[in-house]
């Protein structure tokens, strides 16, 4: 398919076309605010981007500053009135590519992110992933003399009708409950097609006697009858126009009044769609006058193919859609012809071409604006309405096609064969997700329900098949909750499961993208860097790579582990990872390579590395294993501080309590101990323990739980723990950080008068004791053991995230805010501080406005110019340019997902 074919609204070379700024905004961004959240994209064509381009070139290495950037931007695209919002808007698109943080921004950066916006796998950001269909032990309690024809389900009031072969009469069946309601009878022959007329509540239905009736939808007493010139063999209701539509086997299109029960159109016999040729018309009776002895009516029927093999069918119609958005007709025929009819204006449209064989069934998707047919082919056709030729085939099966059907206000699409063969595909990557056999011989016909998701299929018996609809609306994920951050540049809550990373608004908790298939294997670990615009995970096979927040695109994966990830830590320009190897490694991210390397890696464990945390003042880095044992690691000299034995007991988690050089550790027993890791001298003993106490046992004794999730609050001295139990605990421990912070002025002091200290690690212990720990409050916050707790400074909250799949907000005082769920959260109540960072967005655009106004387009060129020669053979550069940015226009489809491969065809 070329190009052109494809792309109809695609901007043209001309780039002084219009802007409607409304539609700039982009829903994915849309929480943030609308300094930032204009799509730069929507105003780049290949013309403009090979400008760009040309202008990159002028500056070393390809690579601009921020405020050059912008001014080069501002030039080429189109006049924007909201100045303000525009340039907001490039210093997040800047701030998007330069991930790393390097302020420059390079060409190859730059078309990559745009290719790449459009190359992401689309299927791994669906909110709602398609499940399977199964078989239902539903029995049907209807007789069927004969084979089952034609089924037929209407929405609007949710009845099955069922035909047989060869029978006057159909079968109505209450889809609420899949219960038999009654037999209709009313037709003198075999009832072949039915559809809903909303507005007048009429079922109608047509029959190889000629008619059509009209029966009531609630009580199915017929109403009224309409004589048909021929067998109406499909039938189409438009609710806007108020026309009930008819065709068969004169290939002729009727239009009926469904109140009148009375031909809409005066031309009889023929489509009443098809344009009258006045001069087609005369010549043709000149001939006729001139030659008494020719039949009238054979001329008249030759002039009527001719017009027929441009504006109409010659052949059997078989199938009729309505599409209320577009307000067209679709008619389809036995030999392949797709034709679209204007309504109500009555005119011809266009005529679809690809597909040669008969077609059977039409099927519309409103969301992805494609239409959908299928018949004797062994492949469905994927049309858009714009274009002749088809953009897609669904391919796969082995035999003719029954027919297709989308199922509404989702992304599925089903296929079925004759021999029973049923494929399930996903619209928006038109890849097939199930297939699945109906134990029959010969399918004769199906049809899909909605709301209740199932297909329905006819032949000798009718079975249903059942969506297997998520279970999980009110948790946050199938699978547990890893951990959950706060994003406060996009105002939105991130959760890590094993199979996802979702992102969540903080404003109303409503779920907003997914990520799929970012990692191989489950993902154990994430953290997020500071600039919070890159994810790091790491999977249960070592794996570790980083994402894009926004969007989800893969940016760089990292020297593997040979176990599983256990912890993950950004700080500056490292990474740092520890496993279940034994070890820990300090990656170098300060590169835009697509590969990480190591910069350290000789921290090794006896045992299995469960945690990490990092002082980030001292730049020292902590470990614990399983055997008990903490390593501490000078990041800056790569130096071994100190080995603290602590026990034989499993270290579960452990933490600094930044930015005092204190280290917290929790053990497999329920114990939790507090460390002083300045001081030598103190290092090799806890300045504290105690332990955790979760549920009482049946006796009625307190049970020790272990601690696997820790968090604290530095400005309120506010310490969290959550433990096996699911109790989130929130203590005070002011007191403690007082006597700590005492302790080091003493020893620094004692250091810089060169004196021997007197304190014993005696002496020093006695100060500290279990008072120490004020508990505020305990609540059961989970119905299982809490995996992380994560803190939000303003508004202060607390996240806790469980392997109950829940994942929970607090306030202070230990009363739930909200619950991040599927099904959104009701009750939800977290109030943010969004001003602030609107306040901001603003100040910033407005700094980078006035620099921009600073200096002109012409004279930043006119100083990069000198001495170089960037637009010699510039109709040769342009048309080369053009090529290598063809793919942007394939990014920037909106209705195909997978356009992009029909280039290469």
């Amino acid at each position: 398919m070329e190009p052109a074919e494809i792309s109809q609204q695609a901007h043209s070379e001309d780039t002084s076309y219009e802007i409607n700024e409304e539609e700039l905004e982009v829903d994915e961004v849309r929480e943030r605010n609308s300094i930032v959240n204009m799509d730069i994209m929507s105003l780049l064509n290949h013309v403009l981007l090979a400008k760009i381009k040309k202008d990159f070139k002028l500056w070393d290495n390809q690579s601009l500053t921020k405020k050059d950037f912008i001014i080069i931007m501002l030039h080429h695209l189109p006049d924007i009135q909201d100045k303000l919002r525009l340039v907001g808007s490039l210093n997040e698109l800047f701030e998007q590519i330069d991930v790393n943080h390097d302020e420059n921004l390079e060409w190859e950066e730059f078309s990559n992110h745009i290719i790449e916006k459009g190359m992401i796998k689309k299927d791994r950001t669906f909110i709602d992933a398609i499940k399977n269909y199964y078989p239902t032990e539903w029995v049907d309690k209807a007789k069927h003399t004969n084979e089952i024809e034609h089924i037929f389900y209407l929405p609007a009031i949710r009845h099955l009708l069922v035909m047989e072969s060869n029978c006057s009469s159909f079968k109505i069946y209450d889809m609420k409950n899949g219960s038999f309601v009654k037999e209709v009878s009313g037709h003198r022959g075999a009832v072949i097609a039915a559809t809903h007329a909303q507005s007048p509540r009429r079922v109608v239905t047509s029959a190889n006697d000629l008619t059509i009736n009209l029966w009531d939808d609630s009580t199915y007493l017929l109403k009224q009858r309409i004589s048909c010139p021929a067998i109406p063999l499909t039938l189409a209701w438009s609710e806007d126009c108020k026309t009930l539509y008819s065709s068969g086997t004169d290939a002729i299109i009727y239009a009926w009044d469904v109140v009148s029960a009375r031909e809409k159109k005066s031309i009889k016999m023929w489509n009443p769609f098809k344009p009258e040729r006045e001069d087609r018309k005369e010549d043709d009776l000149e001939e006729i006058e001139e030659n008494e002895e020719y039949d009238e009516d054979r001329k008249r029927r030759r002039y009527r193919r001719d017009e027929d093999e441009e504006h109409g069918h010659k052949t059997v119609v078989m199938a009729l859609l309505s599409i209320k958005e577009m307000s067209i007709l679709v008619s389809a025929d036995l030999h392949g012809k797709i034709f679209l009819w204007d309504i109500p204006q009555n005119t011809y449209r266009r005529k679809l071409k690809g597909q040669e064989k008969g077609i059977y069934s039409l099927d519309w998707h409103a969301e992805s604006a494609c239409l959908f047919s299928a018949g004797l082919d062994r492949e469905a056709y994927v049309w858009n309405p714009y274009v002749e030729k088809e953009i897609f085939k669904l391919t796969g099966h082995n035999h003719s096609l029954v027919g297709v059907k989308c199922v509404p206000i989702t992304y599925q699409v089903i296929t079925a064969d004759i021999s029973g063969m049923f494929r399930v595909w996903d619209i928006r990557t038109f890849t097939s997700i199930q297939i699945f056999n109906v134990p029959t011989p010969e399918l004769n016909c199906f049809d899909v329900s909605f709301p209740e998701k199932r297909i329905i299929t006819g032949s000798k018996y009718m079975y249903i098949f059942k969506y297997d609809e998520p279970q999980d609306h009110h948790l946050a994920d199938e699978g547990h909750t890893i951990c959950t951050l706060y994003n406060s540049l996009f105002q939105n809550f991130i959760t890590v499961h094993p199979k996802t990373v979702k992102i969540w608004s903080a404003v109303t908790g409503q779920l907003q993208h997914v990520f799929r298939d970012i990692i191989k294997g489950d993902i154990c670990a994430a953290a997020m860097d500071s600039r919070q615009r890159k994810l790091y995970i790491g999977d249960s096979q070592g794996r570790i790579r980083s994402i894009n927040v926004k969007n989800g695109a893969k940016i760089k994966k990292f020297v593997r582990h040979s176990e599983e990830i256990t912890g993950l830590i950004s700080s500056e320009k490292l990474l740092i990872s520890s496993s279940w190897d034994k070890s820990v490694k300090i990656h170098d991210d300060s590169k835009s390579d697509n590969v990480g390397v190591v910069r350290y890696d000789k921290i090794h464990h006896r045992e299995n590395v469960n945690s990490i945390s990092l002082h980030i003042n001292e730049g020292i880095l902590a470990s614990g294993s399983d055997d008990g044992v903490i390593i501490l690691t000078k990041l800056a000299s790569f130096r071994q501080e100190a080995i603290i034995e602590a026990n034989q007991v499993e270290i579960r988690t452990l933490m600094f309590l930044n930015p005092y050089e204190y280290l917290v550790t929790c053990d497999a027993d329920g114990n939790i101990y507090f460390w002083m890791t300045q001081e030598s001298k103190l290092r090799q003993h806890p300045l504290l323990k105690f332990e955790n106490v979760g549920m009482k046992s049946e006796t009625g004794q307190p049970l020790n739980s272990p601690v696997k999730a820790l968090a604290y609050n530095h400005a309120n001295e506010f310490f969290f723990t959550g433990d096996e139990h699911g109790y989130l605990k929130k203590y005070n421990i002011k007191a403690l950080v007082d006597k700590l912070s005492i302790i080091t002025l003493y020893f620094k002091s004692d250091e810089q008068s060169h004196n021997s200290t007197f304190l014993t690690d005696r002496i020093v212990f006695s100060h500290f004791s279990r008072n120490d720990l004020e508990l505020f409050w305990s609540v059961r916050a989970h119905r299982d053991g809490i995996i992380h707790i994560s803190i939000v400074e303003a508004p202060f909250l607390i996240i806790s995230s469980s392997f109950d799949c829940n994942v929970h907000i607090w306030d202070e005082n230990g009363i739930k805010k909200g619950t991040l769920i599927l099904g959104g959260d009701p009750q939800w109540n977290v109030n943010l501080d969004i001003k602030s960072k609107v306040e901001e967005d603003r100040e910033n655009a407005e700094k980078l406005l006035k620099e921009a106004n600073a200096q002109s387009y012409e004279q930043l060129i006119a100083i990069k110019s000198r001495g170089k020669d960037p637009y010699s053979d510039e109709d040769e550069m342009i048309e080369e340019e053009e090529d290598e940015i063809r793919e942007f226009e394939i990014a920037k489809s909106k209705h195909f997902p997978r356009i992009q491969k029909l280039l290469k065809k």
